[in-house]
């Protein structure tokens, strides 16, 4: 049984079912949290007074008496959905707003990572992660979203990176490891400052402001760009600025994998005659063969001995 409550209200919902009717979602715009998602603020009978702290008791409740969780949920047809606290989304440099347990939650399934914290630094997303697999081979670092820093040993109560109730004291973790993180997030500024001048051919500082068609960036330079930059190749498309650029949203999932979109790492990797069905094929059919990964791609076919058929639009 899934049984969400607060020790002030008592329970909310059981297994997802709202069980005190007096519950509603409030939007947080400061935080940019709009409907269907909000705090999950509730009312019921024999509820708290109220904290000894008076003050503490006025900002834990609405102006229409309702307490405050400091959860976020989403509701719908009698169905309640927490997705985090608000104490866990964090403004980034560009002005979104992320929630630090989404991030958590994708790393962890993505990737074979036993604990994950994540953390805002300096306007970016990084993780803090332990694995026993990472941690015994290390130059085996795999490919995250967001810049992550290996632990140097696992969450726990006893080294206090861990509360009682064993939740993460993510304060703790971050004070821990920030140089690492900075460090990880200035690389990627740094590639981003050396590939500039390379596009530009100038060392001067660039106005971050200027924008990237004037500094003579094309989409040619986008899969460069995402691969070194660890970000959706759609993400540096729609950047209009250098500092559109400095500012992307790293837990953005959307759009082409950065890593397969560099035409050097997907030529490499991409192994054809691996596969049992290939050596079945005799003719192959390729759409967007036209294309920057499209031409590659027909190559690579033809390389294996593919009788490969690139097809274009009627004119």
């Amino acid at each position: 049984m899934d049984n969400y409550g607060a020790t002030e209200v008592g329970s909310i919902s059981v297994n997802g079912k709202i069980s005190n009717e007096d519950t509603k979602i409030v939007e947080v715009p400061e935080l940019g949290i709009y409907a269907p998602r909000g705090e999950i603020c509730v009312k019921a009978e024999g509820a708290f007074e109220g904290y000894y702290d008076t003050a503490q008791t006025a900002g834990a409740l609405t102006d229409d008496g309702f307490y405050r969780t400091g959860d976020i949920g989403e509701m719908q047809h009698g169905m309640l959905k927490v997705v985090g606290r608000l104490t866990n989304w964090v403004k980034l440099a560009n002005g979104k707003f992320e929630s630090l347990e989404a991030v958590e939650d994708e790393l962890s399934q993505t990737s074979d990572f036993e604990q994950v914290c994540a953390v805002e630094i300096s306007g970016s997303l990084a993780a803090v992660v332990y694995s026993t697999r990472w941690d015994q081979n290390p130059s085996a670092a795999p490919s995250t979203s967001v810049p992550c820093v290996r632990a140097k040993e696992k969450f726990t109560v006893e080294n206090g990176l861990l509360t009682p109730s064993l939740k993460l004291r993510r304060p703790a973790i971050r004070a821990m490891y920030e140089q690492e993180l900075l460090q990880q997030i200035n690389e990627k500024q740094l590639a981003l400052s050396r590939w500039l001048h390379a596009v530009t051919g100038s060392t001067a500082d660039v106005d971050e402001t200027q924008p990237l068609k004037a500094l003579g960036v094309t989409s040619v330079h986008f899969a460069r760009l995402a691969a070194d930059l660890g970000v959706p190749v759609h993400a540096v498309a729609a950047a209009g600025t250098l500092r559109d650029l400095k500012a992307l949203s790293q837990t953005d999932k959307l759009g082409v994998s950065a890593a397969l979109a560099d035409v050097t790492r997907f030529s490499s990797s991409c192994n054809v005659s691996a596969s049992p069905v290939s050596k079945t094929w005799r003719k192959v059919l390729v759409t967007g063969a036209t294309g920057h990964l499209g031409r590659h791609f027909m190559e690579i076919l033809r390389a294996h001995g593919i009788s490969a058929v690139p097809l274009s639009r009627s004119l």
